[in-house]
């Protein structure tokens, strides 16, 4: 489950981060 959650905070970091770019 760990591996899935940071996958999940990864992901989620790369769309805020392009929406914010």
């Amino acid at each position: 489950m760990n591996i899935i959650n940071n996958q999940k905070a990864a992901s989620y970091a790369a769309v805020s981060i392009g929406s914010f770019l």
